[in-house]
């Protein structure tokens, strides 16, 4: 595989003067990657059928509450995004959402990654949401992958269960974008991954470690005002509670259970 199979989407609002102009500060440095902005679907733009809409909805269920207007309308731009992949010319294909960070170690993953040869893989999810730099093992501890393939400097592995870690940053290869683009469409929240392992069948794994991170303090989610409408209560000890079942899944699928 050459870098020239891999394509950058950078999901963005036509508008924000801002954020692009930190997605183009950031990807300037990397010239030997074709990328180009693809603008998101707005709630005023929004066309959805009554019935879909109905679906969306009962999708959100899932989750304990119905899904917002916005969160229907990201859902819908990943899917048009996915629609653009399945027909393009790159085997690979990354999508970033604007307030992406990369790490310095985005280039040795880029240069990594295409020299693997003998991997089978539909999503790799390259970055989570809400996750601070100063946090990452924190996170590996809470969220253990089991190893599928080493390369470089990083490791690709498999969660027990997937978690809507966010869709800042991931890898989709285009096989997998002409399978989703060509099925049913089954509503769900853009970075619901579990609907797309467990329903679709995808092969997704996740990086470590990570090398894109969203940038919240300096662009605050355009999602969170809805949600926080309908946010869930925190419970008390939620991080020990996550450490003890992450080992737990851990070693489950040591066992190959």
């Amino acid at each position: 595989m050459h870098v020239q199979n891999i394509k950058i989407y950078v999901l963005s609002l036509h508008d924000a003067s801002e954020r692009r102009a930190s997605v183009r500060d950031q990807l300037i440095l990397y010239p030997q990657l074709n990328w180009e902005f693809f603008d998101a679907i707005t709630t005023d733009s929004l066309n959805l059928r009554p019935d879909l809409l109905m679906e969306y909805n009962s999708a959100g269920l899932r989750m304990g509450r119905g899904m917002t207007k916005g969160e229907i309308a990201c859902a819908e731009s990943h899917l048009a995004i996915w629609k653009l992949a399945s027909i393009s010319d790159y085997e690979y294909n990354i999508v970033l959402e604007d307030d992406f960070i990369l790490t310095s170690n985005f280039n040795n993953f880029i240069t990594s990654f295409t020299k693997i040869s003998d991997l089978s893989l539909d999503i790799l999810i390259i970055g989570y949401s809400k996750v601070p730099i100063s946090n990452s093992k924190r996170i590996y501890q809470l969220l253990k992958i089991l190893p599928i393939k080493k390369f470089g400097l990083f490791t690709l592995g498999r969660v027990w269960k997937e978690s809507t870690c966010g869709t800042v940053g991931y890898l989709i290869k285009k096989s997998a974008a002409i399978y989703i683009s060509n099925s049913k469409k089954i509503p769900a929240l853009a970075d619901d991954w579990g609907i797309f392992r467990n329903s679709y069948g995808l092969k997704i794994y996740h990086l470590r470690p990570l090398v894109v991170y969203e940038n919240f303090e300096n662009f605050p989610s355009l999602l969170e005002a809805e949600r926080s409408l309908s946010s869930k209560k925190t419970i008390k000890y939620v991080d020990l509670l996550r450490y003890i079942r992450s080992n737990i899944f851990y070693v489950l699928m040591l066992l190959g259970l």
